[in-house]
């Protein structure tokens, strides 16, 4: 059984009912219960700290609408403005306008039919959604799902696609195996050079084929990218292992190379078409989710030109715009997701975090300063000091200057910062 086929979750509908108890039956020799309700049989959806679904390592949302109402089989709930998400896997059900809010999930493998209601007047279009528990005992519902917005069909057919590909099936990490990697009796043919050759053949074709798999197909693309990813994870460990015993100068290459795998890591981003009206704001969430590593490395400021290119760079062929990422960047305040958007008096347009702060950073200019060599710095030196870029720095060494720790020299060579020693002069002067 895939993972996404867990026990039920426990959970109570918010709308009094006066349906009978769950009927028992006989289901190939086990208890079999009927007309329970829904609401019983859905599990805890965990949330990333940016409030985004946690998905499961091969698992890709499809699609998403928003305004849409939960019924507990012909019941009304009290959740009627939640969103729900098609992934690969599972159907998702989060209501962040309850008190508290609540995000649900039922496995793809648990729904034994989908059907759609017609509206008519003031009743919704709606889908139904049957289903029957694959744990013992066996217990089978329905739910509803309300498009008060519309929005039925474009939600139905992928539903439907994620149902009929059946990817929960797939349990294996990749189906395309690393034949390099596959332990094989000796053979006289694989030695020596002319066996070497044959096997960066194998490999090479292994590769091509990936890529006209991949690439053969757009739609087809994203359930590829974990392969991708896994194949240069396997090329990195590879290479690794053959200048283990050899040459050092191929290191950086590898770590460049590592470093760049790691950014490939949104397989399922968030673009138009699975967000719908709430784009945004999904966007924006993910940015975060993104960003939650890249920002300590960087003491916990960036730049949105920087953040534009690493973004873009790890969704592939999901590219997002300039003003995509700034409308992003805006709503990570309101969404409360621990950043905020600041725009230097230079122009420069930064995000932080809410816990960076500037006087940390203008004493350690500071000290930079006094122990320098030649008794002064330049955005230069913080650049390289600070692995930041270079207007940064330049802003940086502005915010300490205002602050006081910091004195600028303009010189036919540029700009110099030497340390503050004003207060300490007014300090000696005054006790003399």
């Amino acid at each position: 059984m895939s993972e996404a086929a867990s026990s039920p979750r426990s959970v109570s509908s918010s709308t009094s009912t006066t349906a009978s108890g769950p009927r028992s039956g006989n289901h190939h020799g086990h208890k079999a219960f009927a007309n329970v309700s829904a609401l019983d049989m859905l599990q805890t959806l965990p949330l990333t700290a940016a409030g985004r679904p946690a998905l499961f390592g091969n698992e890709v949302e499809i699609y998403s609408e928003e305004h849409i109402g939960l019924y507990d089989r012909t019941f009304k709930t009290s959740h009627l403005h939640g969103r729900c998400s098609v992934t690969t896997h599972r159907l998702f059900y989060m209501d962040e306008t309850s008190s508290p809010p609540v995000a649900f999930f039922v496995p793809l493998e648990w729904i034994a039919r989908i059907t759609k209601e017609a509206g008519f007047l003031q009743r919704s279009a709606k889908v139904r959604v049957d289903i029957s528990t694959r744990t013992l005992p066996i217990a089978t519902s329905f739910l509803k799902l309300s498009f008060k917005d519309g929005g039925r069909d474009d939600f139905f057919n992928p539903l439907e696609a994620s149902l009929k590909r059946r990817a929960w099936k797939d349990t294996q990490p990749s189906h395309l195996t690393d034949r390099r990697l596959v332990k094989r009796q000796f053979n006289a043919a694989d030695a020596g050079i002319a066996g070497i050759m044959r096997r960066q053949q194998e490999a090479q074709k292994e590769t091509t084929e990936l890529a006209a798999t991949a690439f053969s197909d757009l739609a087809n693309l994203m359930l590829k990218a974990r392969d991708m990813v896994s194949l240069i994870e396997r090329y990195v460990d590879t290479q690794k292992n053959v200048e283990s015993n050899g040459e050092a100068s191929r290191e950086d290459e590898i770590n460049k190379l590592s470093s760049l795998m790691l950014d490939m890591g949104i397989t399922s981003p968030v673009t138009r078409e699975n967000s719908g009206a709430a784009y945004y704001e999904q966007l924006a969430r993910q940015l975060a989710e993104f960003l939650s590593d890249h920002m300590p490395k960087n003491g916990g400021i960036m730049t949105l030109s920087d953040i534009y290119c690493m973004f873009n760079r790890a969704r592939g062929v999901e590219l997002v715009s300039p003003d995509d990422v700034y409308h992003a960047a805006q709503l990570q305040s309101k969404l409360k997701l621990g950043s905020s958007v600041r725009r230097f008096p230079g122009g420069l347009i930064v995000l932080q975090t809410d816990s960076h702060r500037e006087d940390k950073v203008a004493e350690r200019l500071a000290k930079m300063a006094q122990k320098s060599s030649l008794g002064y710095i330049t955005s230069s030196d913080v650049s390289v000091e600070m692995h930041t870029s270079f207007p940064l720095a330049w802003e940086y060494l502005k915010v300490a200057e205002e602050l006081g720790k910091l004195c600028r020299d303009e010189t036919f060579e540029g700009t110099n910062f030497y340390p503050n020693k004003f207060d300490q002069f007014v300090e000696t002067t005054e006790v003399e």
